[in-house]
């Protein structure tokens, strides 16, 4: 992994960077149990005081907006760009050897 522009990747920041990716997965985790749990409950639960938002929901969406943050922070939110699309090819008009 590249270090920021203008800093120095050192052991302090290596340990910093997986403790975040740590956090990430574990704010993973818990986005998923809830969307279980949501999944089973269902999005709206009933209460004495009648239909409400299951509170779940909160919870799940701020767990994913963590991860994304997160992994934008540490530069992984970027996949690579490829030159060209698909197999490579011989060029045009080309045969091959011959």
């Amino acid at each position: 992994m590249a270090a920021p522009s203008g800093t120095e990747f050192s052991a302090s920041t290596a340990s910093r960077t997986l403790a975040d990716v740590d956090l990430a997965a574990e704010a993973l985790d818990r986005a998923e149990a809830c969307r279980e749990r949501i999944d089973r409950d269902g999005e709206m639960i009933s209460t004495k005081g009648g239909m409400r938002k299951n509170p779940l929901l909160k919870s799940e969406l701020a767990s994913r907006a963590f991860v994304v943050r997160t992994l934008a922070r540490l530069g992984l939110n970027f996949e690579p760009v490829r030159p060209s699309v698909g197999r490579p090819g011989r060029g045009l008009g080309s045969r091959g050897t011959e």
